[in-house]
């Protein structure tokens, strides 16, 4: 029987394969979890989504209210509130033995990149921005390979690719 850790690696090889050839990336081998797992990484702990969520802040979805973005969850996902998803998230951490000052601290550099980012969007700085885009890529990509067991345990409960990433 196939398990799922075998399903997923399949996942992530053909998404490899579909988008190298889009993708222009110098390092695409180290950084394609930053593409594949999407917004995953918006699901665990201390990102700013999941803050804002915790948090109650306007224009979020009540934390405790089923999500408004049906339309991008299917099947297990669909039947959680977003309390009860993140606190399923937070319980397979903590049984896969995470450490959460990692997560915490790629966390805050990521949203220390994306305000980064934004200022050399804004001030037109393009020499810096494919730099800067490079390490939030690569950061990305260390967080997703430190959460890969939270991320396939999921899988396994019954979440889809698109409940987690989407």
């Amino acid at each position: 029987m196939i398990t799922m850790k075998e399903i997923v690696d399949r996942e992530i090889e053909e998404f490899k394969q579909t988008y190298k050839s889009r993708k222009k990336e110098k390092n695409w081998d180290e950084i394609h979890f930053a593409y594949f797992f999407n917004n995953f990484f918006a699901y665990l702990p201390y990102s700013s989504r999941r803050t804002a969520y915790e948090k109650g802040y306007e224009g979020v979805n009540e934390y405790t209210k089923r999500s408004d973005n049906e339309h991008r969850i299917e099947g297990y996902r669909k039947e959680k509130t977003s309390k009860e998803f993140y606190e399923e998230v937070d319980k397979v951490i903590k049984e896969k033995g995470i450490d959460l000052s990692k997560i915490e601290m790629m966390q805050k550099r990521d949203q220390k990149l994306a305000r980064i980012l934004h200022r050399v969007l804004r001030k037109s700085k393009w020499d810096c921005l494919e730099k800067i885009r490079q390490e939030g890529n690569r950061n990305r990509a260390e967080l997703y390979k430190l959460a890969f067991p939270v991320y396939l345990h999921l899988r396994e409960m019954g979440y889809t690719k698109l409940d987690l990433a989407g």
